[in-house]
């Protein structure tokens, strides 16, 4: 398997009480991810809080991070994406010079860039440094789609950019980005097509019109032995036993959001808030708090924390999975010296 390819977490930035980075409990996290298999780690990401960090933050968690998965040789992916560019490469020199082997890139919120603005942005990112550099199409979170004839011309004009991670849910682009860079001399492994949502990777791994060669993993923050298990099946073309693996995983990978209603006072009237979305990363820094490895379900504003409804959502969804596959649990407990049926009462 090359880098950055299987199962790569997308790390959670554990919170203490007052809000300040937790490097316990971060430190923790990554021990725990390297002794259960995972592949690759992705620092500073959405999940990880990246836009509510400052960028001093940003170079002592990859720092950090790089010291813990030297000795191991796990690679390190860092979170450097901006709607400033300057900014932009700023934080991937800073990145360069802390010992990070990739660096993740999205562009365009509030600016919502043409493709020619997306081509200027990644061009002059990957002259910058030398690093291997994955470009980011999340389109939920307020960026243009990056066209499949966008991303292959910039891998084609800038060989450190290695590929996409993709979350836009868009079979069609999935296939016609591989179709174009076949086209283009580009087999799956000098562009990489890795799944950024964890419900879309195994039709994005198993089908051969897409080719994709790994996953930037959510909920691989609770289960790194699971999903790097998955991952490794899918790559071997084992894809009836991954599958299977994936069935079980259904509901908890549904539950990246979770949609709540509630009821806000203003003086003595209520006032029904109705399907309010509560993303990524809200249930699964919760679901880490719930399962003993965090201190706090604390995020920064301005994400929100989970009303009562949502978080008994989360652990019915981890309590339905530890009713199927008590097992899965066993390496949590281990490591964080917790017994999952008491924490998930």
């Amino acid at each position: 398997m090359e880098k950055f390819e299987g199962a790569t977490t997308a790390l959670i930035t554990p919170l203490g009480k007052n809000k300040i980075i937790s490097w316990d409990s971060l430190e923790n996290l990554v021990e725990y991810q390297i002794n259960n298999g995972i592949h690759n780690l992705l620092a500073c990401g959405t999940t990880g809080q990246g836009p509510t960090l400052d960028w001093d933050e940003h170079e002592k968690i990859i720092t950090r991070i790089k010291e813990k998965c030297k000795t191991e040789k796990v690679p390190i992916i860092a979170g450097c994406g901006s709607n400033n560019t300057e900014e932009a490469n700023k934080a991937t020199k800073m990145a360069f010079e802390n010992g990070a082997d990739a660096t993740l890139h999205l562009t365009g919120y509030y600016n919502m860039p043409s493709q020619l603005g997306i081509v200027d942005y990644f061009s002059e990112i990957s002259e910058s440094t030398d690093l291997p550099l994955i470009m980011y199409d999340v389109r939920s979170r307020g960026h243009p789609p990056y066209e499949p004839a966008t991303r292959i011309y910039l891998a084609k004009n800038h060989k450190n950019i290695i590929g996409i991670k993709d979350s836009s849910g868009d079979k069609k682009t999935w296939v016609e980005t591989r179709k174009i860079a076949k086209e283009n001399g580009l087999d799956k492994h000098s562009f990489k097509i890795i799944s950024g949502n964890d419900p879309d990777t195994y039709e994005m791994i198993a089908n051969p019109e897409i080719e994709g060669i790994g996953s930037i993993s959510v909920w691989s923050n609770i289960f790194p032995h699971v999903y790097s298990k998955e991952m490794e099946l899918l790559l071997d073309g084992k894809n009836e036993e991954a599958k299977e693996i994936d069935s079980y995983l259904k509901e908890l990978n549904s539950t990246v959001s979770i949609k709540d209603s509630y009821k806000l006072q203003i003086d003595n009237n209520k006032y029904l808030i109705t399907n309010d979305k509560f993303k990524n990363p809200e249930p699964v820094q919760y679901a880490a708090y719930v399962m003993g490895m965090t201190e706090t379900p604390i995020l920064r504003s301005p994400l929100g924390s989970l009303k009562e409804s949502g978080k008994r959502q989360v652990k019915k969804v981890l309590g339905n999975l530890y009713g199927k596959r008590e097992d899965w649990f066993e390496p949590v407990e281990e490591f964080y010296s917790v017994k999952i049926a008491d924490r998930l009462k």
